[in-house]
């Protein structure tokens, strides 16, 4: 099964000063990449470098400084986008209900 099939997704939480983007849309993972920009970046550690693919087709570069893992429920319904703090203003990609919330943040690297 596909990860765009399923009804739950960990909503991930992309945060620098200045900069935030949320997907619970595997689809928009694919828009961030490793160091070498030729491969989608699959996981996500303190201190890795990020490179996110913007809309004009330029690349922001981030490095993670902290991880989190929030809102491990089992009650689906006590997850809501828009209830959480550390969230961005919207959700990029498709809502799905989150079984979880990952706040990945990190500092903009300036080339």
């Amino acid at each position: 099964m596909k990860a765009t099939e399923v009804k739950n997704y960990p909503l991930f939480i992309f945060k620098a000063k200045g900069f935030c983007i949320q997907t619970a849309d595997y689809n928009y993972l694919k828009y961030i990449f490793n160091e070498d920009l030729k491969e989608v970046k699959t996981s996500f550690h303190i201190d890795d470098i990020l490179y996110f693919k913007m809309s004009t087709g330029d690349f922001r570069k981030f490095k993670i400084t902290n991880i989190e893992i929030k809102g491990v429920v089992d009650d689906l319904d006590l997850n809501q986008i828009g209830v959480i703090s550390d969230g961005c203003s919207e959700t990029v990609g498709e809502p799905k209900d989150e079984c979880m919330f990952l706040l990945i943040e990190m500092d903009e690297l300036k080339e």
